[in-house]
């Protein structure tokens, strides 16, 4: 590559086999330089039910269902879950036993072989209860790795939050900073899966909803 400034190449491009990386030829404080070339853009996954790559899984006795609300006068109103000018997909789980019952939601996301790490703070799932006693909604994240072995990265959340309040919460330990982030013991790496466990349980009739899943990463 030149070395002198050139500016009718500002904009080349060419693959530097020391850095196994693409080096980009751009003006910098007057003059064309070599360097790193703009970062990748970032990935926003946002997951509605009914999510792509999930599976139900459980034994216990209620009745799960997917289903839909809107609530726009006059133009869309569907079910009474919705306030005023929301839409939402979600997943409902409820059981008529006297004691608690529980139900998984596995949902499966490959990491692409670009990616880098994901970004702080991101990841969130939104939920309802109509009973903070007798429903719940919980949530955990997994890595397995490419060579097959599982390792646990958050362990479950607490309840969703506050009874008939649509609610996002976080993983109990943010996915940068558990033993599965860049630098961690078991850090995930391009082509692992991300495994959520969504836990829902509900006894005496009451309800647990699950609407959207998301998170975001950096690519290379």
């Amino acid at each position: 590559p030149m070395t002198t400034d050139n500016p009718a190449y500002y904009g080349s491009m060419y693959y530097d086999t020391t850095k196994n990386a693409i080096q980009c030829y751009q003006q910098s404080s007057g003059v064309g330089t070599w360097g790193a070339c703009g970062s990748a853009p970032d990935d926003i996954i946002s997951m509605t039910p009914e999510y792509t790559g999930a599976v139900l899984n459980g034994t216990g006795v209620g009745t799960m269902t997917a289903d839909f609300c809107a609530n726009q006068t006059s133009v869309l109103t569907v079910g009474t879950l919705c306030a005023s000018g929301e839409a939402r997909n979600y997943y409902k789980w409820t059981s008529p036993q006297a004691t608690p019952q529980t139900y998984g939601i596995y949902v499966t996301y490959r990491l692409p072989s670009t990616f880098k790490s994901f970004k702080s703070g991101t990841m969130s799932l939104t939920g309802l209860v109509d009973s903070t006693s007798n429903a719940a909604v919980k949530y955990a994240v997994f890595r397995k790795a490419s060579a097959g072995t599982i390792y646990q990265c958050s362990a479950d959340t607490t309840n969703i939050g506050t009874a008939n309040t649509w609610t996002s919460i976080s993983p109990t330990t943010d996915i940068t900073s558990s033993s599965c982030a860049a630098g961690g013991a078991n850090p995930f790496a391009a082509g692992d899966t991300m495994i959520i466990r969504i836990t829902v349980s509900a006894q005496s009739n009451a309800n647990a909803y699950v609407e959207n899943l998301t998170f975001q990463y950096s690519n290379k």
